[in-house]
């Protein structure tokens, strides 16, 4: 609670840290610099466990070392003139995506692949004005494999 409080860490690791015991919460923070404790993806992966144990909680603080986050995400701002041209590559990246990624993990959501966001009241200018066709921006955010290549 006092580190949360100094601002050392964050409510997020603050709630992983509260869901284990004091003496793991303990070997947790001789084990590890506050640099690496930050790390929601470490931490979540560190303190999944129920039944730790100090060895077992050491192996863990090695092997969090090697993650690497499964997904990222972007922010982008697109202006007008090629709005068209960025949500077709954008369809293009989904399709990649789901050509690629859809074999190997066999889910048929395609969000779980790629997700794509877009602020909906700015879009909507640009579909009233008819600038774009709402059957495309559509295929920005379909979530079955069939949308994506429907027509």
């Amino acid at each position: 609670m006092t580190l949360l409080l100094e601002k050392r860490i964050t409510l997020q690791i603050a709630r992983l840290l509260a869901k284990v015991n004091t003496e793991v919460q303990k070997a947790i923070l001789e084990n590890m610099d506050f640099s690496e404790l930050n790390c929601y993806l470490r931490m979540k992966f560190i303190t999944q466990d129920d039944n730790l144990t100090i060895e077992k909680l050491k192996s863990r603080i090695e092997k969090s070392k090697e993650l690497i986050p499964q997904k990222i995400t972007f922010t982008i701002e697109i202006h007008k003139e090629i709005l068209e041209k960025a949500i077709g590559s954008l369809i293009d990246i989904r399709k990649y995506a789901v050509t690629t990624l859809a074999g190997k993990f066999k889910v048929d959501n395609i969000d779980q692949y790629c997700k794509v966001r877009y602020d909906k009241e700015n879009m909507n200018f640009y579909l009233k004005k008819k600038l774009i066709d709402e059957k495309v921006v559509g295929k920005l955010t379909v979530k079955q494999i069939s949308a994506l290549y429907a027509k």
